[in-house]
């Protein structure tokens, strides 16, 4: 989401963070599921609010221990810092500029096998035709600056019209899972653009297939299900061991446990189909809550888009 639309999201959501019904899905409870606040991203602009439009959007695992990544929503640069789960800088104090990459509307991160991919999804009006993922291979903190390898061009299969008649083809949250990325879309009223409405769709890449593509080949994306009950979805990623997905809304983090396979060594078929666990989230608290990533399959890091960081350490299963 571009900053464009700034502090009046707060009144647009409002109606939605108001307590009402409880989503189909199992509560965990409060007090053994609570954020702690461990710190804020210490980035020059962190000190000098006037110095760069500043909203965090996408948070990832490095390949260093202890270390992520994390960027800018749209409006910044084509940049990533590196930073401690405290907030500490692990790499240049103005981050490391990504070559041959722009910033149209960055929401995420996902990291496989050695790859960054960078999704530029953010799509407010539904109209855009430049969704993509910017590919960084085996990035590290220590460098002096990135380079996108190359740009996958993405579609939404189910799209026909720019922008949409139903606008349901704004994406923040992107995560890899068995060499694949899924996408979890957010959805408005048409012609509105804070008029947020509930539900998430689904949807998949077939990564190998589309690296194999020939530079500049559109990929088209596989609808694979979705949820009425899951909405404003921010943020996803799964865990190291690959067996629990976590989503996040401005409201809750939602917890899925992975779907068997309908054929031994396939993908998952639709990773929203069963039973979840809800971990109630404040925006009080913990702010607009943007990025989320996975420390160990214990305890996860949430980012607010004021690059605040919390803590949060799951129950026992």
């Amino acid at each position: 989401m571009t900053r464009e639309l700034g502090a009046t999201r707060w009144l647009a959501l409002a109606p939605l963070l108001l307590p009402g019904s409880r989503p189909a899905a199992q509560d965990a409870a409060r007090a053994q599921a609570k954020p702690e606040r461990v710190g804020r991203i210490a980035t020059p602009e962190s000190r000098d609010e006037a110095a760069v439009p500043r909203e965090f959007s996408g948070l990832a695992r490095s390949s260093v221990l202890g270390v992520f990544w994390v960027h800018n929503d749209g409006g910044d640069r084509a940049r990533l810092f590196a930073v401690r789960e405290t907030g500490e800088l692990a790499g240049p104090a103005q981050g490391l500029d990504v070559s041959q990459a722009t910033n149209t509307d960055w929401e995420d991160l996902a990291a496989s096998e050695g790859l960054l991919f960078v999704a530029d999804v953010g799509n407010n009006g539904n109209d855009r035709r430049d969704l993509g993922l910017w590919v960084i291979e085996d990035p590290s903190p220590e460098a002096d600056g990135l380079r996108a390898s190359r740009f996958l061009a993405l579609r939404y299969p189910d799209q026909t019209s720019f922008p949409a008649e139903d606008w349901r083809f704004d994406c923040e949250a992107v995560f890899a899972c068995d060499g694949d990325l899924w996408f979890l879309t957010k959805h408005r009223r048409a012609g509105e653009l804070l008029g947020f409405t509930g539900g998430t769709r689904l949807y998949r890449l077939d990564l190998a297939a589309a690296l194999a593509a020939p530079e500049g080949e559109e990929q088209v994306l596989e609808a694979r299900g979705g949820r009425e009950d899951l909405s404003l979805v921010t943020a996803a990623d799964l865990s190291p061991s690959g067996d629990r997905l976590a989503v996040l809304t401005y409201t809750a983090l939602w917890i899925f446990d992975r779907p068997a396979r309908e054929v031994t060594g396939s993908a998952p078929s639709d990773w929203l189909a069963g039973d979840a666990r809800r971990v109630p989230l404040s925006p009080f608290e913990t702010g607009i809550a943007e990025a989320i990533a996975w420390r160990d399959d214990a305890s996860l890091l949430i980012a607010n888009e004021a690059g605040e960081l919390f803590r949060l350490d799951l129950p026992p299963r």
